[in-house]
């Protein structure tokens, strides 16, 4: 079961310029992803999820990913949990 938890205090600083409004955090296998909604060009609803390790730091840039569906992103962030 995904469940939502409090910010982690100094792991995600700043708001992401394409998706900066923050919905969520998630506590991962290791680290926690954010997840975030903007819009797209076509100002479509897009999802942001964002994945950090425990001190901040990216695991690797690949792990964050943009979706289209708010379904997708969270089933991404299963994946990861």
């Amino acid at each position: 079961m995904l469940r939502a938890i409090a910010a982690p205090r100094g792991v995600f600083k700043g708001h992401n310029f394409m998706t900066p409004n923050i919905h969520a955090h998630y506590k991962l296998r290791e680290g926690y992803a954010e997840l975030s909604t903007g819009e797209g060009i076509y100002r479509e609803p897009i999802f942001g999820v964002t994945v950090r390790k425990h001190d901040g730091t990216h695991f690797s840039p690949e792990l964050s990913k943009l979706f289209h569906s708010k379904a997708e992103a969270l089933e991404y962030i299963r994946s990861l949990s």
